[in-house]
């Protein structure tokens, strides 16, 4: 059995978030630029509807700055790379059936980390499950 993060609320999470410095600067970004988040979404949900079961978080960042940078014509996205990781756990505390699309590592620059503090073992989702959903045609997001 895999650790599974507990189902927490989007509040409980961000109030982890503020307990440490990266997390207030990174909640500050975050409420500051909503439409980062709004791709980093969307991407994430292109990559699992092509049947991907793991993704680097690194890779949706960077796709977001191709695509603000240089396919669309309006403002880049100027994000701190420490903010990567942070963005990779709220998807999995909003989608916590894909919690493990990205691998988590415990971040030593939070005080409290969600992993270290949310985690309970029990059964965890079978990517190839949902993989295997999705090549059938079935979507198990909402």
């Amino acid at each position: 059995m895999k650790p599974v993060i507990k189902s927490i609320d989007e509040p409980r999470f961000y109030r982890l978030m503020s307990e440490s410095d990266i997390g207030k600067r990174w909640l500050q970004w975050h409420r500051a630029n909503p439409e980062f988040y709004a791709l980093f979404e969307r991407f994430c949900f292109e990559a699992i509807e092509r049947g991907k079961t793991r993704l680097s978080g690194w890779l949706v960042a960077n796709r977001i700055r191709w695509e603000t940078s240089v396919v669309t014509q309006g403002d880049d996205f100027k994000i701190n790379n420490d903010f990567v990781a942070l963005f990779t756990r709220l998807f999995a505390v909003r989608h916590p059936q894909y919690q493990w699309f990205f691998k988590l590592k415990t971040s030593k620059r939070l005080d409290s980390d969600i992993l270290l503090r949310e985690l309970q073992h029990r059964p965890a989702v079978n990517c190839e499950t949902w993989a295997d959903s999705l090549a059938l045609g079935g979507k198990t997001y909402s």
